[in-house]
């Protein structure tokens, strides 16, 4: 994978963390370009996404169908400090694209499409 880092460690650090990802994009005015963040299981809409803060490629992400999914997954603690929980955008496919950047300029980007056997 690529090591180079053209910016600041703690941007980079901020937008790997998906919690903080979410409180840098509020800061900045963006947060109608992310899924809806339910701020505790209770005011979830059901089935959503649990995620963890931290991991790639699926890894700390679950479909959760009820408060008893979270509690269970969390074992009873669920901190939205190392949790997020947010809607689920419905269909087969899920879209991912990394990008190298170099001030300010895109150099490269890889783009993946994952297709699912069903909707959820």
């Amino acid at each position: 994978g690529w090591r180079g880092l053209s910016c600041d460690e703690h941007l980079v650090a901020a937008l790997s963390d998906k919690v903080r990802l979410r409180a840098h994009a509020a800061a900045r005015g963006l947060l109608r370009h992310l899924p809806t963040h339910y701020e505790s299981e209770q005011l979830a809409q059901y089935p959503c996404l649990l995620k963890g803060a931290h991991g790639c490629h699926g890894t700390h992400v679950h479909i959760v169908h009820s408060e008893r999914d979270v509690q269970r997954l969390t074992d009873g603690d669920f901190d939205p400090e190392c949790w997020l929980l947010c809607a689920i955008i419905r269909g087969r496919f899920e879209y991912s694209t990394s990008l190298l950047v170099y001030e300010g300029e895109i150099i490269d980007a890889v783009c993946t499409t994952y297709e699912y056997e069903k909707e959820e």
